[in-house]
């Protein structure tokens, strides 16, 4: 509704169960980054186990969107040791993303004004903001969140305008 391209970060299975959504998100013109296939967390997994995540998902993400691979990855749950790091960049996967921002919006105990106050107490030029496409409390704030997000100057956008050389 405000125009604003993003970068989504989605796991492969959640991709298959909501195609309507992922023709959305594509037609819309926002990015598409992988996720792992079914968020397990990389650092209980094996070597093996790890290349069949990200290769599952890019696969998703190919057919889904018509469009290669973009070389960031957000680990599950951000976590990762340098077996997970070393086995990702081994892929082709070059940056992990990580955000500075956690509204944590997907905690039901918290309010969608817990959430805009924490988004806007520390967001600045740069920020990657962590939000939940399957919160039910982010889209009931998202919209007066880029609002406040713009009255300071500030512009959201993709990934990859923010990591252009």
């Amino acid at each position: 509704q405000k125009g604003i391209k993003t970068t989504m970060f989605l796991t492969g299975l959640w991709m298959e169960q909501n195609l309507e959504l992922v023709e959305r998100i594509v037609r819309e013109g926002h990015e598409i980054c992988n996720h792992s296939y079914d968020h397990q967390d990389f650092r209980k997994l094996s070597v093996e186990q790890i290349k069949k995540q990200l290769k599952d998902t890019e696969e998703n993400i190919n057919k889904f969107t018509g469009r290669a691979k973009l070389p960031c990855f957000r680990p599950p749950y951000g976590g990762y040791d340098l077996r997970v790091f070393q086995t990702v960049g081994s892929m082709g996967y070059t940056q992990f993303v990580y955000w500075n921002i956690d509204p944590i919006d997907w905690d039901y105990s918290r309010t969608p004004n817990d959430i805009y106050e924490t988004v806007m107490s520390k967001v600045s030029n740069g920020s990657i903001v962590l939000m939940h496409l399957d919160s039910a409390l982010g889209p009931k704030i998202l919209d007066k969140i880029i609002d406040g997000i713009q009255k300071r100057g500030l512009k959201p956008t993709t990934l990859s305008s923010i990591l252009k050389p």
